[in-house]
């Protein structure tokens, strides 16, 4: 039997009370085949809580199947999730099998379950009830022998009270919860996780005590994600052996080809060196707030989902940053 420590020695890294009873409970539900539900915040590693129970399970040596049901056309995600039959619908021109068997005798993961269709629920559910499942096209069921885990960054009790998401569905997966923590609930852990990143990054001088000031101030919206983001274009922007304040200035290319400075060198007053540094660090960092929503405004041309996209946070934080400095969101954006 593998002990859960020692499967978890090499992942969620930290050792702040949360991730510590984070761990804790995982190796708790491993023992089990109960269905979990993940729940967390865009870039808190929802994925990473999943496959660490998966890989303390005992079904380990099984494949681990994750699916986002976020990024799947709605016309295929049945095909996606259950396989079909050659001749199925346009396009089909040969069998398929879908996740739930590729899973088999491991672990499938439903990323973003929020996201599912609400008429595709029923057909989960009687999957998942029945421990059976069809192919799309097929007249006979095929078994399950797989263990479901799901994430969401959505609050799945509001929707399942307001009617978008199957309350018997929500309950029949919400067996066991849990909460990947944000990572302003566990800033003790930045130093430690700054320090992984640049190792995975080859950085591997010293990090200047500015800079990881800088990590310990910042908003984060974006979570653990962002923070990696963050590391690795300081590494690839650095010009000597220190990380500094100012290196990670540039998010590098947008998918637009826009190239925005956000962080620039900035010039140092002589009257700036005897403020106070509270004052002079919340006026730092309006002016990169302000920078980096005006360069994701140009970037994005305004539309709340893509600006979102390129700064991997939820649309809310995207709609709050636009708010917050006075540009207007594009046309159908508007709340």
């Amino acid at each position: 039997m593998v002990k859960g420590s020692e499967v978890l020695s090499s992942g969620l890294l930290g050792e702040t009370d949360v991730v510590v009873t984070l761990r804790h409970q995982i190796a708790k539900v491993a023992a089990s085949d109960s269905t979990v539900l993940i729940d967390g915040e865009t870039g808190t590693g929802k994925e990473l809580v999943a496959e660490e129970i998966h890989r303390a399970s005992a079904r380990r040596k099984g494949p681990f199947v994750v699916v986002d049901c976020g990024c799947i056309p709605r016309e295929l995600l049945e095909s996606e999730l259950f396989g079909h039959e050659k001749g199925a619908f346009t396009g089909a021109t040969r069998d398929r099998r879908g996740a739930f068997e590729e899973a088999c005798g491991g672990t499938i993961l439903l990323d973003e379950l929020g996201e599912l269709p609400l008429a595709l629920q029923p057909t989960l559910l009687r999957a998942i009830e029945n421990r059976t499942a069809k192919r799309v096209g097929a007249s006979r069921p095929y078994q399950l022998d797989v263990r479901l885990l799901a994430a969401t960054n959505r609050d799945l009790d509001a929707a399942a009270s307001a009617g978008s998401f199957r309350s018997d569905l929500f309950f029949r997966i919400a067996v066991v919860r849990l909460k990947a923590p944000a990572l302003r609930d566990r800033l003790e852990d930045i130093p430690h996780l700054a320090r992984h990143f640049l190792g995975r990054f080859g950085h591997v001088d010293e990090i200047a005590p500015d800079f990881l000031s800088y990590l310990r101030n910042r908003d984060w919206p974006g979570n653990v994600r962002e923070l990696r983001n963050v590391v690795e274009r300081a590494v690839r922007l650095a010009e000597g052996t220190a990380l500094h304040f100012t290196q990670p200035g540039s998010p590098g290319k947008s998918s637009h080809g826009t190239t925005s400075r956000l962080l620039a060198s900035p010039s140092v007053r002589r009257d700036a060196r005897v403020r106070p540094h509270r004052e002079a660090r919340l006026e730092a960092i309006e002016r990169f707030s302000r920078a980096y929503a005006t360069a994701l405004y140009q970037d994005s041309g305004g539309n709340i989902a893509r600006a979102a996209k390129l700064a991997e946070v939820d649309p809310s934080y995207v709609r709050r940053w636009f708010r917050t400095f006075e540009l207007r969101p594009a046309p159908g954006d508007e709340e």
